[in-house]
């Protein structure tokens, strides 16, 4: 049985993340005004009516929104007009920040949203950032548990006047690997994760906003399951030996840098240029067999670079938004 503990610390309560209304954009609900209880940006988004997160691959470091059945690449996500590029950025979002990160929600369902990164054949997510000044001055979280969890996070944010914002957060999480069923197979893998984010923002004029951006993560996943043991298993010293599993390491680092500027015109009309650049490294080490004792011998058990990625994503986007009448609103970029 696993146990796990939270304590928090905060300066001040968050404010109640507001949810907006257009056509095709999900209302509040009652699970709305619960909201600043969740720990994490998943707990929050997953009370939206219709949308379910799920993880597809913790080794891989990859999640997936449906929103009426479909997945993330019909249905791209939105973090403050930035979008969110694999499914690591995706999990640092919803499962590692902090949920007062996100204070407001909207999830746009059905086809029309041309101005998106992929085709938005399912709508599309967006997740607007609270402003700095709303947060905490300083808050921090502790997580605790069985098989040696220890983590948190803490963060400070402030500003000069109204004008300028800015919040920082950093956090770390480590964990023992886990053998839920006893079978000396390890289910679960050792978990040493670190992270931090930064953001800057500063209303220049009345009519003009810039924002600043930078995330970083470095997690580590060792001693997980890796493949099926098949020579462990063929020459085993008894014919009827347990199923076996190789070992896996998965080491993961990536680094996202966002600039952008608003431009706000008359008669409520808006346009928006956002650049985002991420950079991602990641390693994963596999072995031949988990039996030292073998045919292949002692070596056959050494970790090697199974394949290793080296990804760099560059996006630059415009969009403008012209409000007609009360309920409805164009977007083209």
């Amino acid at each position: 049985m696993r146990v796990l503990t939270r304590g928090l610390l905060c300066a001040a309560l968050l404010p109640l993340p507001a949810f907006a209304s257009e056509p095709g954009v999900s209302e509040p609900t009652a699970a709305a005004d619960d909201v600043r209880t969740g720990t994490t940006v998943t707990e929050s988004l997953q009370r939206q009516d219709g949308v379910r997160i799920q993880t597809m691959c913790t080794h891989c470091n990859s999640a997936n929104i449906l929103v009426g059945g479909l997945a993330e690449d019909l249905v791209p996500v939105l973090r403050d007009g930035y979008p969110l590029f694999g499914g690591l950025a995706t999990s640092v979002v919803l499962s590692v920040l902090p949920a007062g990160t996100i204070g407001d929600t909207q999830v746009a369902k059905g086809p029309g949203e041309s101005i998106a990164p992929s085709p938005a054949a399912g709508g599309v997510i967006r997740l607007t950032e609270a402003a700095a000044l709303a947060l905490p001055r300083i808050d921090a979280q502790f997580d605790g548990g069985s098989y040696d969890l220890l983590g948190g996070h803490v963060r400070a944010a402030g500003g000069a006047g109204d004008d300028v914002g800015w919040s920082l957060t950093a956090g770390t999480a480590e964990a023992d690997p886990i053998d839920d069923d006893d079978d000396g197979n390890v289910d679960v893998g050792a978990l040493d994760r670190r992270f931090a984010e930064g953001r800057f923002t500063w209303d220049v004029s009345d009519a003009h906003a810039l924002d600043v951006g930078l995330s970083w993560i470095d997690e580590d996943t060792t001693e997980a399951r890796g493949a099926f043991d098949v020579l462990g298993v063929l020459f085993a010293p008894e014919p009827d030996a347990d199923p076996a599993w190789t070992r896996e390491d998965t080491f993961v680092e990536r680094t996202e840098l966002r600039a952008g500027w608003t431009w706000e015109l008359d008669a409520g009309r808006t346009l928006d240029v956002r650049a985002l650049q991420a950079d991602r490294d990641q390693t994963v080490r596999s072995q031949l067999t988990g039996d030292p004792e073998g045919p292949l011998g002692p070596e056959a058990t050494t970790l090697f670079d199974r394949f290793r990625i080296d990804e760099r994503h560059r996006w630059v986007g415009a969009t403008y938004a012209h409000p007609i009448g009360f309920d409805w609103m164009v977007r083209f970029g």
